[in-house]
C-alpha cells in the first residue's frame, strides 16, 4: 500500500462525516473496553482490508479508504489520551503524531493482529462447530438477515453449504421455542419441497466444483509465469489448492470478527417462485425440516 499522509480527521470525515460518533462507527458502547474496541475494529477492518478485495481498482480504492478511516478511529479510541480528549470534547485533532500514525495503516493492522496459523484454525474449528457459541452466532445472523439462509451461511465463520441443513434445524428449534421471530423469508424457505431442495444443492455443488477447477487452472498459470516448478505440475496444483483452502479458512475465521467469511454461493430466497404458505402449509414444512436430517439423500 502506498504511504498515506492524509490527516486522520480528514480520513474519518470523508468516509463517515465530520460529526460522526466514533463509537457508533465501530459499533461499540462509549464505555467499551480496549478489547471490545479492538475486536470490533478487527471485524470492520477485515471487511475492507486491501488484501481481501477483488481486482477491480475502483472497489479496491473505495475499500482502502474505509479501511484507513476505520484504522484511524481505532487509533484514536485505543490511545488513552486521545480517547479522553474525544470523550470530553466530542472532537479529535490531527497533529504531527496523528500524521505519523497514518503512514501505513496496513502495517498498523498487521502489528495488532499477528498471522493465525493453520493449526490454530483447525483447533478452533473443532471447538467452535456445534458449540453454544456457534448456535448463538447463527441465531444472531438469522435475526440480522431476517431469515435469509444464504446470508446467514455467508456470515458464519468456517461454514459452507454443507452446513445448510444443520443451521436450518438449529433455527427451526429456536423458532419453535419462541427464542427468535418467524420471518417471511424463512416461511418461504421452509415451504420448499425436499426434491427441489436436493436439486438446488446439486446445482450449487456443480457450480462450486467448476469454479474451483477454474481457480486452480488460473493459479497454476500464475505460478508458471512466476517461476513455479514446471517439472511437477500435480504437486504444484495440490500445494496451491491447499493454500487456497487455508486462505479461505482464515477468511472464515476472521468472519467471526467481520462480515467477511468464506464466500459461498447459496440458494436464493424463493419469494419469486413460492407465495407465502398458509399456516397449515408452514406447519407441514416444519415437520419436513425435522425429518430431513434422517434422510441423507435429501
Amino acid at each position: 500500500m502506498a504511504v498515506e499522509t492524509i490527516p486522520m480527521s480528514d480520513l474519518i470525515a470523508a468516509e463517515f462525516g465530520a460529526k460522526c460518533n466514533l463509537y457508533e462507527v465501530l459499533g461499540v458502547k462509549k464505555d467499551a473496553s480496549d478489547k471490545e474496541i479492538t475486536k470490533s475494529y478487527h471485524k470492520l477492518a477485515l471487511r475492507y482490508h486491501p488484501d481481501k478485495q477483488g481486482r477491480d481498482q475502483r472497489t479496491q480504492e473505495k475499500a482502502t479508504k474505509k479501511f484507513q478511516a476505520i484504522s484511524a478511529i481505532h487509533a484514536i479510541l485505543i490511545t488513552k489520551e486521545s480517547r479522553e480528549y474525544y470523550d470530553a470534547t466530542g472532537t479529535y485533532t490531527s497533529n504531527e503524531e496523528d500524521a505519523n500514525l497514518s503512514t501505513s495503516w496496513k502495517d498498523y493492522f498487521d502489528k495488532i493482529f499477528p498471522k493465525v496459523t493453520e493449526n490454530e484454525i483447525e483447533e478452533f474449528e473443532k471447538k467452535y462447530r456445534s458449540s453454544e457459541e456457534e448456535e448463538k452466532d447463527v441465531l444472531s445472523a438469522y435475526v440480522k438477515h431476517e431469515g435469509r439462509l444464504p446470508k446467514i451461511i455467508d456470515e458464519i465463520m468456517l461454514s459452507t453449504q454443507d452446513d445448510e441443513r444443520r443451521f436450518a434445524e438449529m433455527i427451526q428449534r429456536a423458532i419453535e421455542r419462541k427464542e427468535v421471530p418467524l420471518f417471511q423469508a424463512w416461511r418461504s424457505f421452509a415451504s420448499i419441497g425436499d426434491t427441489e431442495m436436493s436439486n438446488r444443492r446439486k446445482a450449487r455443488e456443480k457450480k462450486r466444483k467448476k469454479e474451483a477447477m477454474e481457480a486452480e487452472a488460473s493459479l497454476k498459470q500464475i505460478r508458471s509465469k512466476n517461476g513455479g516448478d514446471a517439472s511437477s505440475p500435480n504437486s504444484a496444483i495440490r500445494k496451491t489448492k491447499r493454500e487456497m483452502e487455508f486462505s479461505s479458512m482464515v477468511s472464515s475465521l476472521e468472519a467471526k470478527y467481520t462480515a467477511k467469511s468464506r464466500k459461498s454461493k447459496a440458494l436464493k430466497p424463493s419469494g419469486s417462485k413460492h407465495s407465502e404458505p398458509s399456516e397449515e402449509e408452514f406447519l407441514a414444512a416444519q415437520e419436513r425440516l425435522k425429518k430431513r436430517k434422517k434422510d441423507p439423500s435429501a
